[in-house]
């Protein structure tokens, strides 16, 4: 947007001063909704809004950070790490994570647990007595509330952790298509989440994204599996296929094969592209 030095501290002040979410949008008892899903597109958009203000001569506060009742002090209680905001020695994108699931991150575990269990021993969702899942702190408490266990929404829905592993039992996929609205009242699935237990296990980090499963057969059979690293995370990273496929799953439903391919063009070759006004362009689809 061609701003000085000046510009963008004047527009970090006038953005981060007022663009502080509250947790309650996505907190371990209430249920989710879909404010969940504009607290980081309304920051973008305060942001942008920021610097086309900062162009015409409006100022913000340059210290918003470490300033008097600043970031640091107030939300962080003065426990903030200033030297990394000011470390430039490497590309920390290159260091983004994408999810292969339309879930929690720490969901991610014990879904994929459950998935493999299912696939490997073709589990039928008649086939199963019980489901006991093995969290840490974090999850054990953010996933399992009773505003969570049956949702009635996507928001909750993919913040479910007994809704997700029977979605997983049953569809043995947890994608866009999983969180909607008559999945919610499907009686397959509905029983499935009588048939779960989450339970935190100490020996597991307390915000990771481990899980483990244990299902128990109608007949007898006992399975186990844990997941130290799911999928998409750590050193085992979504293939640039995967990304191309997780982009589609979404975005078919309103955008036609030629224009996400056109996306996809654009987006690998994004060094060659003079305005970024043309992808945002391209990501326009027709409502009706």
């Amino acid at each position: 947007m061609g701003l000085n030095e000046d510009q963008i501290a004047n527009a970090i002040g006038i953005c981060a001063s007022r663009a502080h979410p509250l947790g309650i949008l996505d907190s371990h008892g209430e249920e989710n909704t879909m404010s969940k899903n504009l607290r980081f597109g309304w920051v973008t958009y305060d942001a942008i809004l920021s610097c086309m203000l900062t162009q015409k001569g409006f100022t913000g506060p340059p210290r918003v950070v470490e300033g008097d009742s600043g970031i640091q002090q107030v939300l962080l209680r003065g426990k903030m790490d200033l030297e990394r905001l000011v470390d430039f020695s490497s590309w920390r994108i290159l260091d983004t994570k994408f999810k292969g699931l339309c879930a929690n991150r720490t969901t991610h575990g014990h879904i994929y647990a459950t998935l493999a269990i299912v696939k490997e021993q073709d589990l039928k969702p008649e086939d199963i007595a019980s489901v006991r899942i093995k969290v840490g702190l974090r999850e054990s408490k953010h996933t399992t509330a009773l505003a969570k266990k049956y949702p009635r929404n996507a928001e909750t829905a993919d913040h479910s952790a007994f809704y997700a592993n029977a979605i997983a039992i049953k569809e043995r996929h947890f994608g866009p298509k999983s969180a909607e609205s008559e999945k919610f009242t499907d009686p397959v699935i509905l029983e499935l989440i009588e048939k779960i237990s989450v339970e935190h296990d100490p020996s597991l980090p307390d915000r990771d994204a481990q899980g483990i499963s244990e299902i128990t057969t109608v007949d007898g059979r006992r399975f186990r599996k844990h997941i130290i690293t799911p999928h998409g995370f750590g050193d085992d990273p979504l293939t640039d296929a995967e990304l191309e496929d997780k982009f589609a799953e979404m975005a078919q439903k309103h955008m036609s094969e030629k224009q996400i391919g056109e996306i996809f063009d654009v987006v690998w070759h994004l060094e060659n592209l003079a305005d970024m006004g043309e992808l945002a362009a391209l990501m326009v689809f027709d409502t009706k």
